[in-house]
């Protein structure tokens, strides 16, 4: 069967290939009290769990136009 290209899919991929390079822990560093969660964990500690993680990518999808 022939590749289709899926531009979507592939956002997607990139994603989370991405978040891959994150580090996963049951603790995470506290969250500062008034900040976004998903917006601490993208860009100041970039270490947490499977919610972390798969809100991240729900965002992230978000702002590419890809997830509802």
């Amino acid at each position: 069967q022939a590749y289709r290209y899926r531009p979507d899919y592939d956002k997607l991929k990139q994603i989370e290939a991405w978040l891959s390079g994150l580090a996963y822990t049951t603790s995470p560093s506290v969250c500062p009290k008034g900040q976004d969660f998903t917006d601490y964990f993208l860009f100041d500690s970039p270490e947490g769990y499977c919610t972390y993680f798969a809100t991240a990518m729900a965002v992230l999808g978000r702002c590419c136009k890809i997830l509802d």
